[in-house]
């Protein structure tokens, strides 16, 4: 084969910076279906091969706000066969662009509905939108299907989810609040506390 022939074969493209953000978008989507080798990883298997730092976020939450009207508009340019998948507001620098953020709900001392959420985009809500919540005047989203995201560092299994409901009992005060209202990486103790229980 002629390389001169295959490089005329090539129909060429303006890069615009939409045409390099897509570039990038599918081959993200490439490098994640190459990457499913941890994708059954319990929270035992990653707590006991864990690096020193959780390479994931806690993030906890009480009730519920709408996707921003920036996040929609961001995520339909993304994919516009669909809007965004999942969202939590943040405060400015909290989370990262392809951070993995462990949601957990939380009400009275109890810690509910954990789920996985992998961070494509964070965009600024404005003051007027519904979304809005002071303190918190981003909102992180996770664009794509949970399919079309790498592997989540564990499982949330059943077994996962007992440990995360009994852990208030187990921690002390200091623990057990910071854990319930946590926004950030894993504190060591609750950590050590949940592979007991898990």
């Amino acid at each position: 084969m002629n390389i001169d022939t295959v490089i005329r074969s090539i129909r060429a493209v303006r890069a615009t910076s939409e045409a390099i953000d897509k570039l990038e978008r599918d081959g993200q989507k490439v490098r994640v279906r190459a990457d499913k080798s941890r994708a059954h990883v319990t929270f035992a298997d990653w707590y006991d091969e864990r690096p020193r730092k959780p390479g994931w976020l806690l993030m906890a939450y009480e009730g519920w706000v709408d996707a921003s009207r920036a996040l929609r508009t961001v995520a339909k340019k993304d994919r516009p066969e669909g809007g965004p998948e999942d969202w939590l507001n943040c405060a400015r620098g909290e989370v990262a662009e392809e951070d993995y953020l462990l949601t957990i709900h939380t009400t009275r001392q109890l810690a509910t509905k954990a789920k996985w959420m992998f961070v494509h985009r964070i965009v600024k809500v404005s003051r007027t939108d519904p979304a809005y919540e002071r303190g918190f005047s981003y909102q992180a989203g996770q664009v794509y299907p949970v399919r079309a995201c790498p592997p989540p560092p564990f499982l949330i299994d059943e077994r996962f989810r007992r440990a995360l409901r009994a852990a208030p009992r187990m921690l002390g005060p200091t623990l057990t609040e910071r854990f319930l209202n946590g926004r950030g990486r894993p504190a060591a103790g609750l950590l050590r506390v949940l592979r007991e229980l898990y």
